[in-house]
């Protein structure tokens, strides 16, 4: 009788576990993935990703050609509904969620830790920068292949004890991970974490070397395939090599630190705390001695912090340090940040003391950062989102005064205060028509190789009259409403407040 209350309750138990484990996922997934849906979905599509979705780009003379080949794919698919096109590019960060949240609770996170860890990554400066511009779609589809090679690696480790099972794992492995680097750098972080992984998360000694097995070759032809990229693909790319390396970083290292800890740009106080708590957890491993070092927490949170240094160190020779560089090492920060919380709570004297000690410092971390979360987003994204909505308001009355799209040269002239105004309109003459004037087929809008003709004024709009002397000119303000349309510096055809 007592067996059979045990294996019931039992039964009970893990009902109960898993419901927990679905409740965190959907939530942690779902949260993120609703409030972008309501802000990316109909962001135009700009820059490179508006050419990239017409084949603009030859796949073949790319160094990342399977994000570009997906971008076409979207194109192929959505045409020229700017819906469909951000939902297919939203659809790889959607997938990544899902697989960030199953990799936390591989690497010792609880349900709700797992889920907080997926939000702060959501909710973060890396991830709201990358969402608000498509050309990230390199990123997204480098952070969704490393995923999916940890977590198969991970399984492979500990799963496969013979020489079939170790071959088996090695291709697959390696065939995710040269998927991964054809879409961006920031995927090489994974040789060193894989490395990492064997060696550092906890398993028996035997076990150990059947680890190192399941990745030797795997890291060995990454290893190749980074040096041919770094000594032969970058020198003889020399646009690529240019708008990576070249100069001096346009941003300080402190802005990066600043974002990744939630921040906007300044290294301030509230960002100095979060970035605290893994030295604060790193000082109470080293306090505990050799033996703490043992324990499977602080081998997971060895391997967090490995991994972490490696994603982030990769964008630091970079020639911009951009936001959206932080969209890979933010959720491996997110989950140092929450196994740091755990170590802490163990170590801690008083917080042993306290009931669910850990729990209440994870929600309390989770709510200041989605506070500061808000306050940036307010400042930094959203004007982008205003002036996408307002841009695109722009075409009807462009096709009221121009019914067909113009074959002359395209001008677009804003006052230098808008300062994401090239965002909308560099690249082809007709990657920006055919979204203007959509379902024609006009010689214009297959027009890849013209560009389009841009111009910020300082002094706006005194210095308008001035400029260009040729072509359509279109006149924006600031918050891109138009203002004008005008042929060369002569015929108005339109001006706001005389419609």
């Amino acid at each position: 009788m007592s067996s059979h209350t045990s294996s019931h309750s039992d039964v009970k138990g893990k009902v109960r576990r898993r419901a927990v484990d679905a409740a965190a996922l959907f939530g942690s997934v779902v949260v993120g993935a609703v409030f972008y849906c309501y802000w990316c979905l109909d962001l135009f599509p700009l820059v490179e990703f508006r050419d990239w979705v017409v084949g603009v780009v030859q796949l073949h003379l790319s160094s990342r050609p399977v994000s570009l080949a997906f971008a076409w794919l979207a194109g192929t698919i959505a045409g020229n509904d700017v819906v469909a096109l951000n939902a297919l590019a939203l659809m790889p960060v959607v997938a990544s969620a899902v697989l960030a949240y199953l990799l936390g609770r591989r690497l010792g996170l609880g349900p709700v830790q797992s889920g907080v860890a997926t939000l702060i990554w959501w909710f973060s400066p890396g991830v709201a920068s990358a969402l608000s511009w498509q050309a990230t779609l390199h990123d997204r589809l480098a952070w969704l292949f490393s995923l999916l090679v940890l977590l198969v690696a991970l399984r492979a480790m500990d799963r496969s004890r013979r020489v079939r099972g170790i071959v088996a794992a090695n291709i697959a492995i390696a065939v995710l991970l040269a998927i991964g680097f054809r879409c961006k750098e920031a995927s090489w972080f994974l040789l060193p974490a894989l490395v990492a992984a064997a060696v550092v998360l906890p398993c028996s000694e035997g076990h150990r070397r059947r680890r190192l097995a399941c990745i030797a070759g795997p890291v060995l032809i990454g290893v190749i395939d980074v040096v041919r990229h770094v000594f032969l693909t970058l020198p003889a790319d020399a646009r690529l090599h240019d708008h990576v390396l070249n100069g001096a970083s346009a941003r300080p290292l402190t802005a990066l630190l600043a974002e990744l800890a939630g921040g906007v740009r300044v290294l301030d106080g509230s960002s100095l705390v979060i970035l605290c708590i893994p030295l604060l957890a790193a000082g109470a491993i080293i306090c505990g001695g050799r033996r703490a070092w043992q324990t499977p927490s602080s081998r997971f949170w060895l391997f967090a912090c490995l991994s972490f240094i490696a994603a982030f160190a990769i964008a630091l020779p970079t020639k911009y340090r951009a936001t959206y560089y932080l969209y890979v090492p933010t959720w491996l920060f997110a989950l140092l940040l929450m196994l740091s919380l755990n170590i802490i709570a163990d170590r801690v004297a008083l917080l042993r003391r306290i009931p669910c000690a850990t729990l209440l410092m994870t929600l309390g971390v989770a709510t200041f950062w989605g506070a500061r979360f808000v306050k940036r987003f307010e400042s930094v994204e959203l004007p982008l989102y205003r002036a996408s909505g307002a841009f695109q308001a722009s075409f009807a009355q462009i096709r009221r005064t121009l019914p067909q799209p113009p074959e002359r040269e395209v001008w677009f002239v804003a006052p230098r205060s808008a300062y994401f105004a090239y965002k909308f309109w560099a690249g082809s003459k007709g990657g920006l028509l055919r979204l203007i004037y959509p379902g024609s087929n006009h010689p214009a809008v297959n027009d890849l190789e013209s560009k389009v003709r841009g111009i910020r004024l300082e002094a706006f709009p005194s210095a308008v009259d001035d400029l260009p002397e040729t072509g359509v000119v279109f006149i924006y303000d600031a918050y891109l409403r138009l203002v004008r349309v005008q042929l060369g510096a002569g015929q108005v055809l339109y001006q706001r407040g005389d419609d």
